[in-house]
């Protein structure tokens, strides 16, 4: 309102009533306040009548200008963000009009270009733009698309945790295809990963006639008859090749005696452990982008939350060794969330800092030691095998309103890890 008023001036009239001490505002008040922040010397106003008899209806009237009121839901926002479009508005001019930011204008138009998307806003008034326009990216993913809208309905606080493993499965599976693509442009066989025959075995656990071992470097197999490839996406949503030959007995393979291990030879149990693996890793990776996006805003707080002091004590009387490797590298993530200045401000003594400032200082650059632990490779895992840091962590997360998704549940939790099913709300 008061970036509007500063670009704009205040354009609808304040309604006011004269009184002997001159004009009694009855709607518009904080226009009045904008204004004079700005140092405009007129604003528009129009003025009512009011009976001497009757003065205590300029209360109601003001109750009723300021009570019943309602500001423009989304779907009408994005409306109104198109039509000015129409006349030939950009989106920085709308953003710029609308005193909004620029990426809002563009998902208001997204929204408007996905009938889906405008039928969601109508529907879910909770939803902010961005959300709708993020939705709008999986209108062609039936299964993506209906998996959102039920978590939505029905387990409204894990729809970020949903959109994000969604978002990474479409890029994955993007960068799957067009690596597949490739592949068959170059005259490769592909075969899906699940449906290689039982006579295929990877080139890893292979060797020619002459005892060499075969490796994923295909020179070595490429005039094979039985020469194919399989693509998979790693945990990063990398697409990764995998060699294969389709019969390694019929085109003369031996196994080597020192293959790497694979899914063959492996006990059910061993199975079932990499399937949870595929299904809760890829949670995890979602969770974690996230976790981060929640905890950049939370630590845009002015006063610290409750047992913030309990917390940092708690790290600190256990010694967590998250928190003091970051120590000495300087707090490079808490800097990148927090900023330097801030960080070398409170590094400097924190003078004229206030208590609060200061323990959401410190709070922050706690927080941010575990955050830069779990950028190691090996922590993917965590939900396996948690440790007391992970669960203080967490439960101080979850305290303070951050909703946990179902594999961070299981860090909390670590005797419902046997069987999880995915996304059950925890």
């Amino acid at each position: 309102m008061l970036a509007s008023v500063g670009t704009h001036g205040v354009r609808l009239p304040i309604l006011a009533t004269p009184t002997g001490e001159g004009p009694a505002v009855i709607d518009g008040f904080t226009r009045v306040l904008c204004a004079l922040h700005h140092r405009q010397d007129q604003v528009p106003v129009l003025l009512v009548a009011e009976d001497e008899a009757e003065q205590w209806r300029r209360l109601v009237d003001q109750w009723i200008a300021n009570e019943h009121r309602r500001g423009l839901g989304e779907a009408d926002k994005a409306a109104m963000i198109e039509q000015m479009s129409l006349f030939g508005l950009s989106p920085d001019d709308i953003a710029d009009q609308l005193t909004t930011d620029v990426t809002v204008v563009k998902a208001a138009l997204k929204v408007r270009s996905s009938e889906k998307s405008t039928s969601l806003a109508q529907q879910n008034d909770q939803l902010d733009m961005l959300q709708l326009a993020a939705i709008s990216e999986f209108e062609d993913d039936d299964d993506a698309y209906a998996e959102i809208v039920d978590t939505l309905h029905h387990r409204p606080a894990q729809l970020n945790h949903v959109m994000t493993r969604c978002r990474h499965e479409l890029e994955a599976r993007q960068a799957r295809e067009a690596e597949i693509q490739r592949l068959t442009s170059a005259g490769v066989t592909v075969v899906d990963a699940a449906q290689l025959p039982e006579t295929s075995r990877p080139l890893s656990t292979l060797k020619d006639g002459h005892g060499q071992a075969l490796s994923d470097e295909v020179e070595q197999h490429q005039s094979c008859p039985g020469h194919a490839a399989s693509v998979r996406s790693t945990y990063t949503g990398e697409a990764r090749v995998s060699w294969h030959c389709l019969a390694w007995k019929k085109h003369g393979h031996h196994l080597r005696s020192d293959a790497p291990g694979g899914e063959q030879g492996l006990s059910e149990e061993q199975k079932a452990e990499r399937a949870r693996a595929r299904e809760h890793n890829p949670q995890w990776r979602a969770a974690l982008e996230v976790r981060r996006e929640w905890l950049s805003e939370f630590l845009q707080r002015k006063t610290p939350p409750k047992q913030a002091r309990q917390f940092l004590a708690s790290v600190l009387a256990a010694g967590d060794e998250r928190v003091t490797k970051a120590i000495s590298r300087s707090n490079r993530y808490a800097r990148s969330v927090l900023g330097d200045k801030r960080v070398d401000r409170l590094a400097n003594g924190g003078r004229r800092m206030t208590e609060d400032q200061v323990t959401m200082l410190e709070l922050g650059i706690v927080l941010c030691a575990y955050e830069e632990a779990y950028d190691a490779a090996h922590t993917v895992s965590t939900w396996r095998s948690p440790t007391p840091a992970d669960h203080r962590y967490l439960t101080a997360l979850a305290h303070w309103g951050y909703p946990l998704s179902p594999v961070e549940h299981l860090v909390l939790n670590p005797e419902n890890n046997a069987n999880t099913p995915g996304d059950q709300a925890a």
